[in-house]
């Protein structure tokens, strides 16, 4: 900053006509070594500016080798856990291949006698609700289904308080039933 300062006044000196020695080549001479000093310091902010976006770069490229290598290292880790597993588990399947019925130690739970209720078979028949009604899974069992008063079915199987659908009707064609339907017998009338 010194030397152009000195530069200008030299010069303006010059223009002045104090320093009547200097030829004017030399004029042209300074005047062309300061155009290329400017020059030379945009080239050089040009570099600075490219650099800085090369480190940014190469501070990127780092920070994704990193966390490559953090993953490989996380992958390999999890795989050893999984290994790990899965020699547990052949362990225990081996330990209880040899459990049996016979000294299985959790009984086969079984419903109490005074809540079953005995099916008997009968000639197949058919039947039509008389109510709206909801369809079960089983006796007791889970609501699958809703249907509408009149809807016939056939049946061979009841119960003191249920009717099981063996099929029913679908466009005046009889289907059969391809899951367990029981019914109220309550809500039923004999067609």
């Amino acid at each position: 900053m010194k030397n152009i300062f000195v530069t200008l006044v030299f010069l303006s000196f010059l223009n002045a006509g104090e320093m009547p020695n200097l030829e004017a080549g030399e004029v042209k001479r300074i005047g062309a070594i300061i155009k290329d000093i400017g020059k030379l310091r945009i080239d050089n902010n040009k570099c600075q500016s490219q650099l800085n976006e090369e480190k940014q770069k190469n501070a990127v490229l780092r920070a994704e080798k990193d966390f490559e290598n953090d993953l490989a290292t996380s992958n390999k880790s999890l795989s050893k856990k999984v290994a790990e597993l899965e020699k547990i588990i052949i362990t225990l399947r081996k330990k209880n291949s040899g459990v049996t019925k016979e000294n299985n130690t959790f009984p086969k739970l079984m419903m109490k006698e005074k809540y079953k209720e005995e099916v008997t078979a009968f000639k197949a028949a058919a039947f039509v609700l008389s109510t709206d009604s909801i369809i079960y899974s089983s006796i007791k069992g889970k609501k699958i289904d809703k249907w509408e008063k009149g809807t016939s079915f056939t049946s061979n199987k009841k119960s003191k308080n249920w009717i099981k659908i063996t099929g029913y009707f679908v466009n005046k064609k009889w289907k059969i039933s391809e899951v367990d339907m029981w019914v109220k017998i309550a809500q039923v009338s004999k067609k």
